[in-house]
């Protein structure tokens, strides 16, 4: 596998990249377009990456959207030691999209479980509460 793009190293000396060249599973080079193209065989899979690629990780179980949001300081607590009703709970998610705007709104708690009255958060839901701004709503559960 070869990738032509811009490729994130999270490597100081080199940040980005060009390409990566992929081999047996394995990172065989990252550099420049023609680094790469010595990689480039019969039946390499070549693509050019509208965007960019970065490193992964595999983590078995983990919440790290729910870390983000606790760690920015951000987060509106609507857990149901906080929040009982699901009135209370609709309610400080208005307020925070309004108080919020572009920035969006981050709010923890959600519970239909514990706080009865809650609707379904689909899709047409949430974008009717935040039609044109960024919101999350994180579940009681973390999930």
């Amino acid at each position: 596998l070869v990738l032509y793009g811009t490729i994130l190293t999270v490597d100081p000396s080199q940040p980005t990249a060009e390409a990566i060249a992929v081999s047996g599973g394995r990172i065989a080079a990252v550099g420049s377009r023609s680094e790469a193209a010595a990689w480039v065989g019969p039946d390499t899979d070549v693509r050019e990456v509208d965007g960019c690629v970065m490193p992964g990780f595999v983590e078995a179980h983990g919440h790290p959207l729910m870390e983000a949001v606790a760690l920015s300081g951000r987060i509106v607590d609507i857990r149901p030691v906080t929040l009982a009703s699901a009135d209370e709970v609709l309610g400080a998610v208005d307020a925070e999209v309004a108080r919020r705007g572009a920035d969006g709104a981050f709010l923890n708690g959600w519970d239909p479980l514990l706080q009865h009255g809650l609707p379904e958060p689909t899709l047409s839901w949430l974008d009717t509460v935040a039609p044109d701004t960024p919101l999350v709503i994180v579940h009681n559960s973390g999930h």
